[in-house]
Order: structure tokens, then C-alpha cells, then sequence
């Protein structure tokens, strides 16, 4: 066998086994995106996240995460921070290769809230907020090291039940309706990565329940109990 023959046969066989590898990333993709998500999410956030299923579809352009919770931090109840719906993604799928990849749209749907206070004045989102500022988790890193980053055009929050916890005040648990939330042009040029994200809707989800909270008689009862709760409550 001369060496051309040779040359070509080994070129085949690293075609076959590139194709090979293509092909069982994208079967297990969805498993893939669900396990960065609860990794790195719990990171950032100092809690369990979990994900209930993963479904991506790249030729269609979209991507659906069902049954994504946050657990609540030590010291606050058994029942999740932040259970959402479903999140669906659009996806450009022509920038999947860029450096900055870009998703066109991300709705969740239906998300529900609890915001709680504990008996020593912190409040659970509080307690979460906190966390990210100090930098909490390892930001993912691509290939050469960077972090990676997205730039997503518009992320929709709508639906949003929550459930305002005072028991600590001596008050009752009031339910609230979120305010639909709107973001756009998330990561600008250079692209956002998952901390920032993280830190980004969180804040706009606590601005959120501030004005639930508000709407429910929160800030009455809490002004009632004196000094800094009402503060503690909405994590300031």
C-alpha cells in the first residue's frame, strides 16, 4: 500500500470518527445543557438547581427547559425559591458558531415565587443576591479560557405568582401577582456570561416582588414592626 492510500485511509477514518463524535454530542445534548445548567447554576447561586428535562433543537433554531427550581438557602423553608414553568429559547441559529452566540428570545413562563423573611431579618433572595455579588461560581470557560458569553435580544418573565412570607413578623403569607418583566439587548456586542445573566434577572425579579409585596400591604405590616424590615425584607 503506498503512501498516498495510506494518507487517504487515515483521513477517512478521522472523518468517520469526527462524524461519530458530532453525532453522539447531539443525541446527548439536551443531557449536556441540563447538567451546565444545574452545575453552574447551583454554583452561582449557593443552592441546588435542578432541571427537570432539557429539550434543544438546533436545525429548528429552539430550546425548551422544563421544571427548573431553585432551592431555597440554610435557614429558610423546605419549599423551592423559585419554581419556573417552562422557559423556552429561540435561537439564531446561524450564530451558534460566532464567538458571541446569539439567543433571540427567552420566555418563562408562569414562574412562582417564595419570598421570605426568617427570624434573625434576612430575607431568602436577599441571602441569594448577596451571593452572586460576591461572585459566587466559577464563570464557564470556552476552549481558549475566555468566559463564555451570549448576547440575547429580549428575555420575557410573564405569569409570575409569588408568595410573600411575613410569618417571621407575625403576619400571614400573601399572595402576589408579578408585574410582567421585559429585558432586552442583554450582553450588548461583548455578550453576557451565566453570572452576569443570573445577577441581571435576579434584580429585576426583586424589583418585581418589591412592588408585589407593596401591592399586598407588605410595607404596612412590616413599617408596624419598626427599625429596618422592611429593608431586610426586600433584601437592601
Amino acid at each position: 500500500m503506498n503512501r498516498r492510500n495510506l494518507i487517504l485511509i487515515a483521513v477517512a477514518v478521522v472523518a468517520t470518527l469526527t462524524v461519530a463524535a458530532l453525532y453522539v454530542f447531539v443525541l446527548n445534548l439536551d443531557g449536556i445543557v441540563e447538567r451546565a445548567i444545574e452545575k453552574y447554576g447551583s454554583a452561582a447561586a449557593g443552592t441546588a438547581v435542578r432541571v427537570d428535562g432539557v429539550t434543544i433543537g438546533l436545525q429548528a433554531g429552539r430550546g425548551s427547559i422544563h421544571g427548573l427550581t431553585v432551592a431555597n438557602p440554610p435557614g429558610f423553608s423546605s419549599e423551592p425559591l423559585f419554581a419556573l414553568g417552562e422557559i423556552t429559547l429561540d435561537l439564531d441559529t446561524a450564530s451558534l458558531t460566532a464567538k458571541v452566540p446569539v439567543i433571540e428570545v427567552i420566555k418563562i413562563a408562569a414562574p412562582h415565587f417564595l419570598y421570605q423573611l426568617n427570624g434573625q431579618g434576612a430575607s431568602n433572595l436577599g441571602v441569594i443576591q448577596k451571593h452572586l455579588q460576591k461572585g459566587g461560581g466559577k464563570a464557564q470557560t470556552a476552549s481558549d479560557g475566555e468566559p463564555v458569553r451570549l448576547k440575547i435580544k429580549r428575555l420575557t418573565i410573564a405569569g409570575g405568582k409569588g408568595m410573600v412570607d411575613l410569618s417571621a413578623f407575625g403576619g400571614k403569607r400573601l399572595q402576589a401577582t408579578l408585574p410582567p418583566i421585559v429585558l432586552t439587548n442583554l450582553g450588548g456586542s461583548k455578550g453576557i456570561t451565566a453570572e452576569e445573566l443570573s445577577r441581571t434577572v435576579l434584580n429585576a425579579l426583586i424589583r418585581a416582588l418589591e412592588e408585589a409585596a407593596a401591592r399586598q400591604g407588605a410595607e404596612q405590616l412590616l413599617r408596624k414592626q419598626g427599625g429596618n424590615a422592611l429593608q431586610r425584607l426586600l433584601g437592601q
